[in-house]
Formats: C-alpha cells, sequence, structure tokens
C-alpha cells in the first residue's frame, strides 16, 4: 500500500506532474514483488464544485488533473496492477490515542514530539506578505512531503524559532494522524506499507515485524534510466514465467537473510539483499554474456545480435538472482535459463 509520501492523494502534492512521479516511484519499488499496489481516490471534498465561481475554477481544475492521472496509468498499462480505494480516512486529530489505539499502535505524543523537534530544524522558511495583521509564509522541509503555506497573525511568536516551532508542531500532528491511518488501512488489507526512509525518520515502526514485503519495498533493483514504467510492466507480463521464478528465488533470499539478521531494519535488510545477492548475480551474468559475444565475434557469427543481448542484461532482462544452488537469470531480450550449478 503506497504510504506517507508515495500515497498519491495523501499529504503531498496533487498536481498531475507530481503524482505521476510518484507513481513511477512506487512501480520502481513495486514491479520485482508485489502483485498489485494499493492507492487512495482522491477526496471528493476536493473536488465540490457549488462554493462559487473560484471554487469552481479550482475544483474544475483537480477534475482535469485527476483524468489526466488516469489517462497516464492506463497509458502505461497499470490499471490491473494499481488498485484503487476510498479517500484516506480523515481522522480526528483530538482523539488520536483512540485512533492509534484501534490501529494497534502506541500512544503517538511520543512521534508528534520526535516529529516537531525534526521539523523545527533544518527547514526552509519564508514569509511572503504582511496584510490586515497576518503574515503569509512557506514552509519546506526535507522530511515532510510537501509545501506548507498558511497565515499567522503578526506578533503571534516572539522569534522566527517560536514561530516556526508552531509550524512544525501542525504539521507533526497532520503527518502522524495520515500514518495512523496508512497503518489501519494496511492491516485491514493486509498489505505491506510503503513509505520512503526519508518521510520515515522520527516515525516508529508501528508494531510491524520485518518481513518479505517491507524488505521488497526497500529493495531497488538496478534499472537503466532510459527504461519507463511502462517498460518495466510490459517486461514482467512478457516473461511472465521468468518473473515468477525470479520473484520466488527473491522472497526465498530475503526470507533467509530475515531469519539471519534478527533485529535489523528492513531497509538494512534490503541492502543486504541487493549487494551480497543481487549485484554479484548481474555481474557474473554480465561476464557469461560478455563471454558469449566475444566467441561470436571470434566465429564471425550473430556478433551483433549477442551483443545486443549483452546489453540486455540488467536493461530488458529480470536481474538474475543466485539462491543456494541455483542460478536464476531471467531474461527479455536475452531469454536466459535457469542453471542449477
Amino acid at each position: 500500500m503506497a504510504a506517507g509520501d508515495l500515497d498519491l492523494y495523501g499529504i503531498a502534492c496533487y498536481h498531475p506532474r507530481c503524482v505521476k512521479k510518484r507513481i513511477d516511484t512506487i512501480i520502481q519499488r513495486t514491479w520485482h514483488y508485489f502483485d498489485h499496489v494499493i492507492v487512495h481516490a482522491p477526496n471528493p471534498a476536493y473536488l465540490n464544485f457549488s462554493k462559487g465561481l473560484k471554487e469552481f475554477e479550482r475544483a474544475r481544475e483537480l477534475a482535469l488533473g485527476e483524468v489526466d492521472i488516469t489517462l497516464y496509468i492506463r497509458d502505461i498499462g497499470a490499471e490491473s496492477f494499481v488498485r484503487v480505494i476510498n479517500a484516506h480516512p480523515n481522522y480526528c486529530v483530538a482523539h488520536m490515542e483512540e485512533h492509534a489505539y484501534n490501529a494497534s499502535m502506541e500512544d503517538p505524543s511520543e512521534m508528534i514530539e520526535s516529529l516537531t523537534e525534526i521539523l523545527s530544524v533544518g527547514y526552509r522558511f519564508r514569509k511572503l506578505q504582511r496584510k490586515k495583521g497576518v503574515w503569509r509564509y512557506v514552509y519546506t522541509h526535507d522530511s515532510y512531503p510537501t509545501v506548507a503555506a498558511g497565515k499567522v497573525a503578526v506578533g503571534s511568536a516572539r522569534t522566527e524559532a517560536d514561530l516556526v516551532h508552531g509550524i512544525a508542531r501542525r504539521l507533526a500532528v497532520k503527518q502522524a494522524s495520515y500514518l495512523i491511518g496508512d497503518v489501519a488501512l494496511s492491516r485491514e488489507y493486509h498489505a505491506a506499507m510503503g513509505i520512503t526512509s526519508q518521510y520515515a525518520v522520527g516515525q516508529p515502526a508501528a508494531g510491524s515485524s520485518v518481513d518479505a514485503g517491507s524488505v521488497a519495498f526497500n529493495l531497488v533493483l538496478p534499472i537503466p534510466e532510459s527504461m519507463s514504467s511502462k517498460d518495466l510492466l510490459l517486461m514482467r507480463d512478457y516473461e511472465y514465467d521468468d518473473f515468477q521464478a525470479f520473484r520466488i528465488a527473491l522472497k526465498t533470499a530475503m526470507q533467509e537473510r530475515i531469519a539471519a539478521t534478527e533485529g535489523t531494519d528492513a531497509e538494512s535488510i534490503a541492502e543486504g539483499v541487493l549487494f551480497d545477492v543481487v549485484m554479484p548475480a548481474i555481474s557474473r551474468l554480465d561476464q557469461m554474456m560478455n563471454r558469449a559475444a566475444a566467441a561470436a565475434v571470434r566465429s564471425g557469427s550473430a556478433a551483433a545480435v549477442v551483443g545486443g543481448a549483452a546489453t540486455m542484461v540488467g536493461a530488458l532482462a529480470l536481474a538474475p538472482l543466485v539462491v543456494p544452488g541455483v542460478v536464476i537469470a531471467a531474461g527479455g531480450g536475452s531469454h536466459c535459463l535457469v542453471q542449477v550449478l
């Protein structure tokens, strides 16, 4: 389930360009393991056409943006991969303890204080305009997924640091309420909850243990920048049998690493699987393909074809994986075989 700064319609920016980037990020983090990704539909309140001309124009802009995003999901072939559910629950911040308890989380007070302190340093803050006794401001922070803008009364704080601390606390409360909603929904749908490590700073593990799903989400396989989300999903469908074999081997490797490193977080386990298992296998397959290309050049047969296949390794081919006794090298253009050592 896409959550936090990857949630299409959570705290983050709703502009189609930003939402499309999040869709691409989600696919890059999930294509190699998951069957589906759950995302939230936009909140209907944002598409209210009955509040006057100014609000109508804004709602019209948002509605057209939704059409653009929907067509993008269709264009990249992600309609069956991306599952849309109802809008994110709008939890009342006055009853966060109750909501957290229902989501099997601890009291959120400590999390809010931690987030407040994080958001109170390293920020970027700018006052834009003073009018009728209020300041307009813009606030950004690397650990907050979007730009926060608002108004504060002139003289409401003695120093800028005090002012920002108040803003940071309000944002921390909002961020914590969304996290509680994410955790509740991930439990309801029995889905791994995916947020980036940057957004997760200061947030608890929500009482969930590390499993293959959380490790897989943090495992970003090396793919060429030229490969689009559409290419990845097409490759996955085209090489379905090889993909299934690859995924089984990947899950085995992750489960073995989880069992061997009890108490380690999902991101660290994913890093270990990538550098200790996946990358060495890719290197071996590269060497094998390069030797095959060299042999073809010497024999004068199909050099261009084999050479082209070698460049496909790690590009239009699923990354090979080593598990005890077996090398699974699934293969887009190269059609590599499953080899038993």
